[in-house]
Formats: structure tokens, sequence, C-alpha cells
């Protein structure tokens, strides 16, 4: 007979499981039902919570400088952030003739697409932790609901975008260790390193990386 919790093992397990012989895996698409309503949540609230104008000084900072295409004095330049904004602001006055007054609002709806993608990505990263579609489910309710989440989701801000990075990173570096893979991790290094260009903060990130939990999966 299957069990509820034998099924939700399979969902990330693929190896046979006793009892659940006909248990469907319930890969990243079946289980929709538990992902999308965090993330649409999380897209309701920042639109909900959107801040009219560019937002805090350092969203003006950033602003600025990413239509000028020149690196932050603020960390270590932040320049990922601020050369995709910049590519953002090149193609948009381009093809559409966005002018620099007006590309914050560019910069802001890419931070509010950034929110509910940084809450799936939080849901994998807790998946594949916990091996409970419920527990990433509560983790990613957590995120979506968080006072300082919502007030950053809707600013020209890194805060946000450095979460999506560092939640993809440590989910691939932790594929690659339970699977043992050393190309998944190395590529998972790389994504924590290239984060530091978002928000220096992020390499806090490659303490959690190191972790035993994370480091020493099997």
């Amino acid at each position: 007979m299957n069990t509820p919790a034998a099924v939700e093992l399979a969902a990330i397990d693929h190896r046979p499981i006793a009892g659940a012989r006909h248990a469907v895996p319930l890969t990243f698409r079946r289980a929709w039902p538990y992902w999308l309503p965090p993330a649409l949540l999380a897209l309701g609230l920042a639109f909900l919570f959107l801040n009219p104008f560019i937002g805090d000084w350092d969203g003006l900072d950033y602003t600025v400088l990413s239509v000028r295409g020149y690196p932050s004095s603020m960390g270590l330049g932040r320049a990922l952030f601020i050369f995709f904004n910049h590519s953002l602001y090149r193609i948009a006055h381009a093809v559409f003739g966005v002018p620099a007054s007006s590309v914050y609002l560019i910069f802001k709806y890419a931070v509010v697409v950034a929110g509910p993608l940084t809450v799936i990505a939080c849901w994998t990263l807790a998946r594949d932790l916990t091996r409970s579609v419920h527990s990433a489910t509560v983790a990613a309710l957590l995120v979506a609901v968080s006072p300082v989440f919502i007030l950053y989701s809707g600013q020209v801000m890194t805060d946000v975008p450095s979460v999506l990075l560092l939640a993809i990173a440590l989910t691939v570096y932790l594929r690659g260790a339970q699977r043992r893979n050393s190309w998944l991790m190395f590529a998972g290094a790389v994504l924590l390193g290239a984060g530091v260009n978002v928000r220096d903060q992020i390499t806090f990130g490659i303490a959690m990386a190191g972790a035993r939990p994370i480091g020493h999966v099997g």
C-alpha cells in the first residue's frame, strides 16, 4: 500500500521504495499545486505594495549607474546586477525608444518578476533538502510573506535577485553533492561566485555550501 510518506519521498528520490510500486514520481511539473500558489502570492503582494517611485537611495544610485553602465562603489561593484540592467536599458531604448528618465520602471519590474522566481527557487531548494513538498511549501510561504522580501520585491535593489541566485546556486551544488557529481558542484560554486557581483553578502552562501548537511550528503 502506498503511504503518503512513500509517495512524497518518491517525488525526489527515484530509487525503489518498499510498498510504493505504483507511486508516480512527483516531478517539478506535477508538483505545481505546491509551488505555484506561494509564487502567485509573492507576485500579488509585490504589486499590492509596489513602490511607485525608484525606492531607496541605493535604488536611485543603481538606476543612474545602470543607465551609464558603470559599477557601483558599494561592496564589490554589484557589476552583474548593474550591467544586466544596463543591457535591459540598451534594448528598451533601441527597440522601444524608452528614455533614461523612465527606464527605472523596467528595472523595477525586472525585480518584481524575480520575486516569484525566487520563491520557486527557494521551494525547490527546500524540497531537495527536506525531501518533502509540504515542508518546501511552508518554506516558500515564509519567504513570500516576509515583510522585507515584499518591500524589496518592488524596488530597484539587489536583495531579491541575490536571493534568487543564491537559491539556484545552492540547489545546483546540493544536487551535485547528492549525486556525487563534481561538475554540478563546480557549477554551483561558479554561480555562488557570480552572485558576489550581485550582492557581496551572498558570500554567506559559500559557508552554507560547505556545511555538513550539504557537503556530506549520502
